[in-house]
């Protein structure tokens, strides 16, 4: 199983650096092959997309994670 964890940097404190805090995490099955983070449905909020060998992961912030596999991308554009 892999994983892709996600942090958040906290604003440094006065003569220190900033610091990494843990927000989320998420298993996938199969090996990340790509990670990009780009507005794709065009409404000025960018999503998070993951291929990975089986599948194509959207995830859209803050709503839950939508997950569709390359198989049926593929016939949706294809129709």
């Amino acid at each position: 199983m892999k994983e892709l964890l996600c942090y958040k940097v906290q604003q440094p404190m006065r003569g220190t650096g900033g610091l990494l805090q843990p927000q989320w995490r998420r298993s996938f099955k199969s090996p990340l092959l790509s990670v990009i983070y780009l507005d794709l449905t065009g409404d000025g909020l960018r999503e998070l997309a993951i291929l990975t060998l089986k599948r194509l992961h959207i995830l859209q912030f803050p709503s839950r994670p939508l997950s569709r596999s390359i198989s049926d991308w593929q016939t949706g554009c294809q129709s």
